[in-house]
C-alpha cells in the first residue's frame, strides 16, 4: 500500500519525466519489438521498414542540429 501510494506520488510530482519514459519505450519497442507476433506482423509489412528509414532520417537529422555549435 505505502510502495503504491508513493508510486502515484512520484508519478504527480514527475509527469513530464513519466511522459517522456512512456514515449522512449514505445519507440525502442517499435524500433525492436520483443514479442513474436509483433515482430512477424512488422517484418511481413513493405511500410514498416519505410517507416524505420524515415525513423531514422529524422534521428540523424535531430542529431546533426544538436551537435552543431552555437553562435553567442
Amino acid at each position: 500500500m505505502k510502495r503504491e501510494k508513493s508510486k502515484i506520488e512520484w508519478d504527480k510530482n514527475n509527469s513530464k519525466r513519466l511522459a517522456y519514459l512512456k514515449n522512449r519505450s514505445e519507440a525502442f519497442s517499435f524500433v525492436s519489438p520483443k514479442t513474436k507476433a509483433k515482430q512477424e506482423r512488422f517484418n511481413s509489412q513493405d511500410d514498416y521498414v519505410a517507416d524505420l528509414k524515415k525513423l531514422k532520417a529524422a534521428i540523424d537529422e535531430k542529431l546533426s542540429t544538436k551537435n552543431k555549435p552555437t553562435r553567442n
